[in-house]
């Protein structure tokens, strides 16, 4: 993207609040793929504004959809959510064409608040995972409408969008076991236990949460949002949390998410290998193509394909092999984790 045009960004603001004053526009790193920014505003009345920017990519594809349809994903879920409750931005003007700013534009109230990064291994976040969990769990059991849900990509496709073609991408191969996984997420997403369906959000993880006094302020970035299996969400988060060796946060998470929704986790072995994957995330500023390997190291790989492992047996009649875990499905849910440990 280019630099920020000052004279762009009044117009902008004369579109959100007319005849105000643009005071100051703050970069703001909250995305791989778009560009935010902060811009500060004083109204005619001399009361002071804050708005969050967020320019969608026009030449990128994330997760497997263009700019456009992302920003009317995130746009369309804002109000629903607000409305059940669940703390985000609130969308006070959109540009879904482009015509301001040169590509798809969404302006919310901005949201007090700092980012609790899981990376590196941090105890503030794992003492949240309770909070996060809950947090995911109301989520996962709003009741959305029928015309939401059928406007919304599915939960499955869109997490695991990568393996749609028919080759491994260049960014997986490029890094230790990304052709393996590919390969492993292929053969055995069809095989994925039916799941109760929710509104999954497509990012969830500690970049995207912010927090204040120890509360949750906001949850950003929704232009991933869809509609099925919310164990992608679960995956995610816990991987994170198992990256930076925080396995115990990842297991007190998935107790109080299964406690709270009343139901076990399914699929969980291969939504965390899913979430574990390497991918493109970002373009540096000379314009060149770089993969970032979410995982960072050879054996959270293992780690992930062994509980992705265990669950594929599970669900087999019989084995070659005695079962070094036994206990069935849950027990090998619970215990994958830990046991990719040994």
């Amino acid at each position: 993207m280019t630099e920020i045009d000052k004279r762009k960004i009044t117009m902008l603001l004369n579109q959100i609040a007319p005849d105000s004053q643009l005071q100051a526009i703050d970069a703001l790193n909250l995305g791989f793929s778009n560009r935010s920014f902060r811009i500060k505003a004083t109204r005619p009345d001399n009361s002071q504004a804050n708005y969050v920017v967020k320019q969608y990519s026009s030449h990128d594809t994330v997760f497997g959809q263009a700019a456009a349809t992302r920003a009317e994903c995130e746009h369309k879920i804002l109000a629903f959510l607000r409305n059940g409750g669940i703390p985000c931005p609130e969308p006070i003007f959109f540009d879904p064409l482009g015509a301001i700013l040169g590509s798809p534009v969404l302006v919310t109230q901005h949201i007090p608040g700092e980012q609790i990064l899981a990376h590196p291994a941090n105890p503030l976040w794992a003492e949240q995972a309770p909070t996060v969990a809950a947090l995911l769990a109301r989520i996962h059991i709003l009741p959305c409408p029928a015309a939401l849900i059928a406007s919304l990509p599915d939960a499955t496709i869109q997490a695991t969008w990568f393996l749609e073609n028919d080759t491994v991408p260049d960014y997986m191969q490029a890094y230790p076991d990304g052709e393996s996984v590919w390969h492993l997420l292929r053969q055995e997403r069809p095989k994925l236990t039916p799941a109760d369906p929710g509104l999954v959000h497509g990012d969830y993880w500690s970049g995207n949460i912010l927090w204040e006094h120890g509360q949750v302020t906001g949850i950003l970035d929704w232009e991933n949002v869809a509609f099925g299996d919310p164990s992608f969400d679960v995956g995610n988060c816990r991987m994170e949390m198992i990256i930076d060796g925080m396995d115990d946060a990842a297991d007190m998470f998935l107790k109080t998410y299964e406690a709270d929704t009343g139901k076990p986790v399914v699929n969980l072995g291969l939504c965390e290998l899913a979430g574990a994957r390497v991918r493109r995330l970002a373009e540096p500023q000379d314009g060149s193509q770089v993969a970032v390997h979410l995982a960072g190291r050879r054996n959270v790989h293992r780690r992930a394909r062994r509980a992705c492992w265990r669950q594929v047996d599970c669900h087999r009649p019989a084995r070659r092999h005695p079962d070094p875990h036994p206990g069935g499905h849950r027990h090998c849910r619970r215990t994958a984790p830990a046991a990719a440990r040994r």
